[in-house]
């Protein structure tokens, strides 16, 4: 538990989905997990605060600028995971072989 708390659940979520394009479910366990670090804070199901001011990662923000609303709008996953993939790559969690 203590090596998965340098990484981010959207990394993880790439590893464990076997290295296939991030899903809805991905999305959402990542604004949860912002919300626990009081990154953001969700209330009626919409973002109503963003802490702009505590470090997130890039995927992080690619999600928290696809905004609208209070509500995050991403309609295609393949950019996001590809931010991801760079990312896990940053972290050595994945080398090319």
């Amino acid at each position: 538990r203590d090596i998965l708390k340098n990484y981010g659940i959207l990394e993880l979520a790439y590893i464990h989905g076997d290295f296939e394009k991030l899903k809805k479910k991905d999305i959402i366990a990542a604004l949860l997990s912002l919300e626990l670090n009081d990154v953001i804070k969700i209330e009626d199901n919409q973002i109503i605060n963003i802490d702009r001011s505590k470090t997130t990662t890039s995927s992080e923000e690619y999600i928290l600028n696809s905004g609208y609303i209070g509500k995050i709008n991403i309609t295609d996953t393949r950019y996001l995971t590809n931010i991801v993939k760079n990312e896990a790559f940053n972290y050595v969690l994945l080398k090319i072989n």
